[in-house]
């Protein structure tokens, strides 16, 4: 089975969202407009492009760790009927490249994160990979001096 979840060079994404379920926390949204991506909220001059890009670059090749099937895990059944905590979504400029993945919260001592593809199938992640994809818009501004703006 196909490891791969997202294979979206920067150059082909259409557009990219991050939803929280929390609503404290801001939902980020990308979008490629006059050929560079744009992050919703931020001025372009404000715009950390070089961040922009690395965060992006991501998206280019991110497997999951391992397929999995709910009903096999005790810990990760109870886990998938909960809230999530984000859906991220990519639409590539190639249809069949899109595609979306729903997070499910930490569970306590686990070094992994459970996903749901938009197909149906379930994942496990390692927890630093996923949670780097879990930004704000906030981390795409330009800091001067080390600050935030």
């Amino acid at each position: 089975k196909d490891r791969k979840l997202f294979e979206t060079p920067w150059q082909s994404l259409s557009s990219l969202r991050v939803a929280y379920t929390a609503p404290e926390k801001p939902m980020v949204a990308i979008k490629y407009e006059e050929g560079f991506p744009s992050v919703a909220g931020i001025e372009n001059n404000n715009l950390d492009s070089a961040n922009l890009i690395n965060y992006l670059d991501q998206f280019s090749y991110f497997e999951t760790n391992e397929h999995i099937n709910i009903g096999s895990f005790e810990r990760f059944d109870s886990l998938s009927k909960t809230t999530p905590e984000a859906v991220i979504s990519v639409i590539d400029i190639d249809p069949s490249r899109s595609n979306e993945l729903t997070v499910y919260p930490q569970l306590s001592n686990s070094v992994v994160r459970l996903v749901q593809e938009k197909n149906g199938s379930w994942s496990v992640i390692e927890k630093d990979r996923i949670e780097r994809l879990l930004v704000v818009p906030n981390y795409f501004l330009r800091r001067q001096n080390g600050q935030n703006l």
